[in-house]
């Protein structure tokens, strides 16, 4: 038997998945036309970049807690940064590094060009994110045995 908010969570991480990879495809076309986002593409990266301000708002959270349905939500997005990155990859400022993703995304949503660089390092946490989701999903939709047994010691 499924928890009664299981349909909710599988839905929502559907949702981060794909939004995800609209990030990482709209960033491919952006890199074919010169590390530039065409037009139709920019209102993605505003969400972006609010997603990310929501993760550092997330983080921001612990000190000083307090309950509500935002602080809820912050503080699930910042658990989604975190689980775009693997542990060999995480870097040393983990807030500066949600920073400048941040910054990329606006520079992206204004418009502006920004370097191949950016370009990767943005493409990366989003592919990052896009896995991690996918991998919540599976579990979601995994049988109590299997979560238990064999299927997921790897």
């Amino acid at each position: 038997m499924r928890k009664e908010n299981w349909f909710g969570e599988v839905a929502k991480s559907l949702g981060d998945g794909m939004f995800a990879d609209r990030v990482i495809l709209a960033l491919a076309k952006g890199k074919r036309n010169g590390c530039a986002i065409p037009g139709e593409d920019r209102q993605l990266f505003k969400r972006a970049a609010d997603f990310l301000n929501d993760a550092i708002t997330g983080y921001q959270w612990m000190d000083q807690p307090s309950f509500s349905s935002s602080s809820t939500n912050h503080a699930n997005l910042f658990g989604q940064a975190v689980r775009a990155l693997s542990i060999s990859s995480v870097p040393v400022n983990f807030m500066k590094y949600l920073e400048e993703l941040k910054d990329i995304c606006q520079h992206l949503e204004a418009g502006e060009r920004v370097s191949e660089a950016e370009i990767h390092e943005l493409k990366e946490f989003f592919l990052n994110h896009s896995t991690a989701e996918m991998q919540h999903t599976d579990r979601l939709f995994a049988t109590p045995k299997q979560r238990s047994g064999w299927a997921w010691a790897a």
